[in-house]
């Protein structure tokens, strides 16, 4: 007669492959900062405001789900700068005649100058822009 095998018996070589292929999964996800071992891209919200900021797309593996505020946010000041750029080219080349076209850019470029500082307040309240540099106080 064979002794039958208890369910607990069976339990623990399950169980231990279970915990045997987490780690196995988790260890593939961590980063290491070893020398010559790849890394995958870095994903934070700091490097994808860079990304925005720089006109960069996110690489596939740092897709997060939508809406991505850091990226979002980067995008909106890089749009901001290029819109103030652009309007202040635009309107120094601008012929003397054309009093509708400087009109508009004027607008544009008031637009961009009132979001801007807005939009760099919030970033540098997520920690994604230095600190403003301000004036030196005046002595006293």
């Amino acid at each position: 007669m064979n002794p039958r095998p208890s369910s607990s018996s069976l339990l623990l070589p399950a169980l231990l492959a279970a915990v045997l292929a987490a780690m196995v999964v988790l260890a593939g996800c961590a980063t290491s900062s070893a020398p010559g071992l790849p890394t995958g891209p870095d994903c934070s919200d700091q490097a994808r405001f860079d990304l925005a900021l720089a006109g960069e797309p996110v690489p596939p593996a740092c897709a997060v789900a939508a809406p991505d505020e850091a990226y979002g946010l980067g995008a909106m000041i890089r749009e901001n700068r290029e819109t103030i750029r652009r309007a202040r080219m635009q309107l120094r080349n601008l012929p003397p005649d054309s009093e509708r076209a400087a009109l508009r850019l004027r607008q544009q470029l008031i637009r961009a100058e009132r979001d801007l500082p807005e939009l760099e307040a919030l970033a540098r309240l997520e920690g994604w822009l230095p600190p403003a540099e301000l004036p030196d106080a005046p002595p006293d």
